[in-house]
């Protein structure tokens, strides 16, 4: 269209990055187009060399695969002058559907992040979707969907594949659309994130996670050269996520999942962080994530008994409670979720020590304890004071602000983090009312239940206004405990 020569580059270009440079400035080339792996590998390697692109190219094109933060970021450092554009296109919509030019200064802090793949080109049209075809709120994962003149046809001498994938679009969309089959969400610039497949969704403990937005945030870590998320789905039926990771330095598990925490919702930590020099690769080139998925993490090895010169001997025993529950080894002062613990989990710890020990832990005593020492002294406090396990246990899920009522949440304690994490401002806590009755196997009433959560949240009885919620059945007690209160 405006009188450029296309050149393809030959075999010696994808085997010597060198090469290619040379043939750019043989060639004379403006626009550079490579795939994303590629470009990583050119970057790593000028980085490495101290190498420049040739003068001559003032514009880089990426796509294929998630760009790499890191790599967009280093690069735009080293050739500021040059634009660097994401694209994203699936064949099907023939071909460049998105773009993300990387404007703004070199090494943009957001770049550290997750790079966008951005707005629809030309006469495109997208939408992110959500299970049920509607079009999903800015900052909700769905799937991407595609539409305008460029789509293809569809699928030679395959109906049915057409059908399902050239769906034609219902209401506001029009026309025929093109389903992707990516997962993707708008950020706050409006402009489109990649999450990933949507057959790479998993759900773990009950929640739907996207591996990919784990893996995006996993690789803009300055301690990762690379990395892999993967789900093993059935380690001694105890499904988890696992990061594979070749480091930049010495690996650093505890760390890295420490950082990982303090960027995604505690569910979607990897339970395991394994250190690796290489990946295994398919015959393809890709990383063989097959592979990685049938190898034991170190998670599975039998844990070794804790040991901590300075801990009392209640510590050392719950902790090797708390190694026994989790399959690791556990000192005194590590935290029993980062070490793989969740909701589930509790529960068995809580029997394990109540069949060992003789003693009665409420599930609210783990999670606001959390360490071995933490809950050995709280145990010595209790038993020094003659006063038993106490009738309520609060776990601060969120400070918020002063002033603001507290949200209080029965019932369960774990699943109300992802909505504590929500409400900045308003102080969130789980309640947790240990119930004799039920170890007896007698199910207590709606009734008796709310009156224990009533005495629990009302006590003092003046004060600041209280908020109660509930999930699931915790949805109807709160109820009870209302016309109760009234």
């Amino acid at each position: 269209l405006v009188g450029a020569s296309l050149v393809v580059r030959d075999e010696a270009c994808a085997r010597s990055i060198e090469h290619l440079l040379e043939r750019a400035q043989e060639y004379r080339i403006s626009v550079l187009q490579l795939p994303t792996a590629f470009f990583n590998e050119v970057v790593a390697e000028i980085t490495r060399t101290g190498a420049k692109l040739p003068a001559v190219i003032r514009l880089v094109i990426i796509g294929g695969e998630r760009a790499n933060a890191a790599a967009c970021g280093r690069f735009r450092q080293t050739h500021p002058e040059v634009r660097l554009v994401n694209a994203y296109g699936p064949t099907e919509t023939a071909v460049t559907a998105v773009v993300h030019p990387m404007q703004g200064e070199p090494g943009e802090q957001r770049l550290n992040v997750e790079v966008p793949i951005g707005r629809p080109l030309g006469e495109t049209l997208a939408w992110v979707v959500d299970t049920c075809g509607t079009p999903a709120p800015r900052g909700a994962v769905g799937e991407l969907v595609l539409g305008g003149p460029q789509l293809a046809l569809g699928y030679h001498a395959r109906p049915e594949q057409t059908q399902a994938a050239f769906p034609a679009g219902p209401g506001i969309f029009g026309g025929r659309t093109y389903r992707t089959g990516d997962l993707a969400c708008a950020n706050q610039d409006a402009e489109l994130i990649y999450v990933g497949r949507a057959d790479e969704q998993v759900k773990v403990r009950g929640y739907r996670i996207e591996l990919g937005e784990i893996e995006s945030v996993l690789r803009s870590l300055p301690s990762v050269s690379k990395g892999v998320v993967v789900f093993h789905g059935d380690v001694a039926n105890d499904p988890r996520i696992v990061a594979w990771v070749v480091p930049t330095g010495d690996g650093d598990a505890r760390a890295l999942k420490a950082e990982l925490g303090a960027r995604l919702p505690h569910y979607m930590v990897p339970a395991d962080v394994c250190f690796v020099e290489r990946f295994p690769i398919t015959p393809s080139g890709k990383v063989d994530r097959r592979q990685l998925s049938r190898r034991a993490p170190p998670h599975d090895e039998a844990p070794a008994p804790a040991q901590d010169l300075e801990a009392s001997p209640l510590a050392t025993q719950l902790a090797e409670l708390f190694g026994a529950v989790v399959g690791r080894s556990i000192g005194a002062d590590d935290d029993f979720f980062d070490m793989g613990g969740h909701s589930l989990r509790v529960i068995r710890l809580v029997g394990d020590i109540r069949d060992a020990m003789g003693i009665d832990v409420g599930a609210g005593a783990v999670f606001a304890a959390r360490t071995p020492r933490r809950l050995a002294e709280r145990l010595e406090t209790l038993q020094s004071s003659g006063s038993g396990a106490p009738a309520a246990e609060f776990v601060e899920l969120n400070a918020g602000r002063s002033g603001v009522a507290p949200m209080y949440c029965i019932l369960g304690i774990d699943v109300y983090r992802p909505l504590a994490e929500r409400l900045g401002h308003r102080p969130v806590v789980g309640v947790y009312v240990p119930e004799e009755d039920l170890r007896d196997g007698v199910v207590p009433s709606t009734e008796d239940l709310a009156g224990s959560y009533l005495n629990a949240v009302a006590t003092p009885a003046t004060g600041p206004a209280r908020c109660v919620c509930g999930v699931s059945y915790g949805g109807v007690v709160p109820l009870e405990l209302a016309q109760q209160r009234a």
